[in-house]
């Protein structure tokens, strides 16, 4: 069991919110592990962790874009991973900016 917290920062003209947790879309986040998560929009909390934020992913020296080669790569690897561990979930799959969702 893993604890590998996500952090979801959302900025609009009428709302300020912050979702802190351990949850994702993964095998473990699905079946075996225990999440949590925090949403809140009290101001010094969502200015606290859009500071912390900043500090850690603001110097473009130590970040990169991602792009849509990377995510081919990634989602083959995956693809491969599931295969190999018998994982009885669906493969992978990206919905791009240009497709709609029914």
């Amino acid at each position: 069991m893993t604890f590998h917290p996500k952090v979801l920062l959302i900025e609009s003209p009428r709302r300020h919110c912050v979702v802190i947790g351990s949850g994702d879309l993964s095998g473990g986040g699905f079946l075996s592990n225990i999440e949590c998560s925090l949403f809140s929009t009290v101001p010094r909390i969502v200015q606290q962790a859009d500071g912390w934020f900043g500090r850690l992913f603001g110097d473009n020296a130590l970040t990169s874009t991602l792009r849509g080669k990377d995510i081919d790569k990634y989602r083959t690897k995956h693809n491969e991973a599931m295969r190999k561990n018998k994982f009885q979930g669906p493969p992978l799959t990206l919905i791009r900016r240009d497709e709609h969702v029914a």
